[in-house]
């Protein structure tokens, strides 16, 4: 007996002293306070006394003292929490991050105060400050949006109609018109187009129906007057279209082909320049925009390695120097460069072996050839195999 009054005396002794640590002068009756919700994977429950709201783990102890009329539970140690019909940011130890002033408050995982019909995604959007990562998050006040950080610090104030997160770490922001800022508050982009793009050169735009393109300090590179933008990496070129026709940027920015071309073949640009076509014929203009090559032939084929030309006309093929000027006449069957610095020629079905310079290798005069290693080639002529060093006669 003396044992079971003694634990029972301790245990009595220690309820009271858990409630009255927790802000409770005596233990509650279950009529008194109920458990509200339960979320089984965080080990937390929202539990309600005289009309105010707290928190207690798995084990009832209390996380949050019930002096809230409305709470979320805890994720990342922090809770959205509202006094007073205003919503407000804190912590597991009941300090206020996020000051209760605003109508809304969106911590990226979990958001209250905004419409059902509001599906903007701000999960994960984040600050360097001082090689510390500060959580931003997305508030509302006065009907108008804007971003404080886990400090309650403003980074943009509540100024927009819309807020919303967009790639590489960049804050869309929007009134009548979209811009961008970055996680810092700085207005990168002014919202005054219909719709902006990240893209790892800049931003893409478009204005009144027209494209553009902004580098990554917000400054227009390719002004949004135009139709159609052809996608790829702006560093290496973008292809523009107005009214139907095409031109060409390159990647600083400058128009070095005139939108006048039915069309820009997407996969020609070598050293800068471009292969443009009209009325399904070819030409090429070099990476300062000159007309190298006149838009006569059925095909042109730019050698990456030295800016040889190919160019075909009438099934015959021929090529031309970087100059435009020719090297090989149009009367070849065909024509395949190598990277060492010479070409096999066809004509008439006999075959040949010329430098890029247009010196004469090995006359076209054999039925078959294999390529051999260190630039020896084996030709074949009647019944006849010969084997000659291509390097060595380019030397001679």
């Amino acid at each position: 007996m003396k044992i079971n009054n003694f634990s029972a005396g301790f245990y009595l002794l220690f309820t009271f002293c858990l409630f009255s640590n927790s802000g409770f002068s005596q233990k509650k009756e279950p009529k008194d306070y109920y458990v509200m919700e339960v979320n089984s994977e965080l080990g937390q429950k929202k539990f309600k006394i005289d009309e105010k709201i707290g928190l207690m783990d798995e084990n009832d102890e209390i996380l949050i003292q019930p002096k809230f009329d409305n709470l979320t539970f805890l994720l990342n140690g922090m809770a959205i929490a509202k006094k007073e019909n205003l919503w407000g940011v804190i912590n597991q130890e009941g300090k206020i991050l996020v000051p209760f002033e605003y109508e809304s408050i969106d911590l990226g995982n979990v958001k209250q105060g905004f419409p059902e019909e509001d599906y903007t995604n701000f999960k994960g959007v984040s600050r360097i400050v001082n090689n510390d990562t500060i959580r931003l998050i997305r508030v509302m006040k006065n009907g108008k949006q804007g971003v404080v950080d886990e400090t309650g610090k403003v980074v943009i104030p509540c100024t927009y109609l819309r807020i919303f997160r967009l790639r590489y770490q960049y804050i869309g922001i929007e009134n009548d018109y979209k811009g961008i800022a970055s996680v810092d508050g700085e207005i990168i982009v002014p919202p005054e187009y219909n719709r902006v793009t990240p893209k790892d050169f800049g931003f893409s735009v478009e204005k009144k129906g027209k494209m553009g393109i902004l580098n990554k300090q917000g400054r227009e590179i390719i002004p949004p007057v135009y139709d159609k933008l052809e996608n790829r990496m702006f560093t290496m070129g973008m292809s523009v279209q107005m009214n139907g026709k095409w031109g060409y940027y390159n990647g600083q920015g400058i128009l070095i082909v005139p939108p006048k071309y039915d069309e820009i073949e997407p996969s020609s640009l070598f050293d800068g320049g471009v292969i443009v076509i009209t009325n399904e014929k070819k030409g090429y203009h070099n990476k300062d925009g000159k007309l190298i090559v006149p838009v006569e032939y059925d095909d042109v084929r730019v050698w990456r390695q030295d800016n040889s030309i190919i160019v075909q006309q009438n099934g015959k093929e021929g090529m031309l120097n970087k100059s435009g000027q020719i090297v090989l006449p149009i009367e070849y069957d065909g024509l395949n460069l190598y990277p060492v610095g010479y070409i096999k020629a066809v004509k008439d079905k006999k075959i040949g072996f010329y430098h890029y310079s247009g010196k004469v290798l090995v006359e076209p005069i054999y039925d078959d050839f294999k390529l051999l290693r260190n630039g020896i080639v084996r030709l074949l002529k009647g019944d006849k195999w010969t084997e000659i060093n291509l390097l060595e006669k380019m030397k001679e």
